[in-house]
């Protein structure tokens, strides 16, 4: 069985990963959905639901340097492996987390979601090249406009 496994295990070595368009636009509709879903819940006074959906949207972002770097993105919603010793991410993209913490008062929930939007705009440009995804970069500053 130990010899089966090795087996498997250096030949999965090989393997890489390259998202599909679908993902992409997949990915980007959750971003706009997540942000629209904080701005609701801020204005509602909705607080752990507002910093919940901040969550998420940081992990979004992960998902989107995953891709960006030809890594398989963990199943949305697990953080394992993403800090720590074992984290693929870079020294930057650990700072951003750590800049995108946020207190449950709701001007800083709305500071901390609108200073990703430029990471978004980046991370978002890279992932429509390198799958040949339109940008739309009207639509996106529509919608992150709107929260603005």
């Amino acid at each position: 069985m130990a010899g089966v496994m090795l087996a498997l295990s250096e030949k999965s070595k090989g393997l890489t990963y390259q998202p599909a368009l679908e993902e992409v636009e997949s990915w980007r509709n959750k971003f706009f959905a997540y942000v629209h879903e904080i701005y609701r819940r801020v204005s509602r006074g909705e607080i752990y639901y507002a910093l919940h959906c901040l969550d998420n949207l940081r992990l979004s972002i992960v998902t989107a340097w995953h891709m960006e770097a030809g890594l398989q993105p963990n199943t949305f919603g697990d953080w394992a492996r993403l800090q720590g010793t074992r984290s693929k991410l870079e020294t930057w993209q650990l700072k951003l987390l750590e800049e995108w913490f946020s207190s449950p008062e709701p001007s800083e929930i709305m500071k901390v979601m609108t200073s990703m939007f430029p990471e978004f705009r980046r991370v978002h440009a890279c992932l429509c090249h390198k799958v040949g995804l339109e940008e739309n970069d009207v639509l996106a500053e529509k919608v992150l406009g709107m929260v603005n």
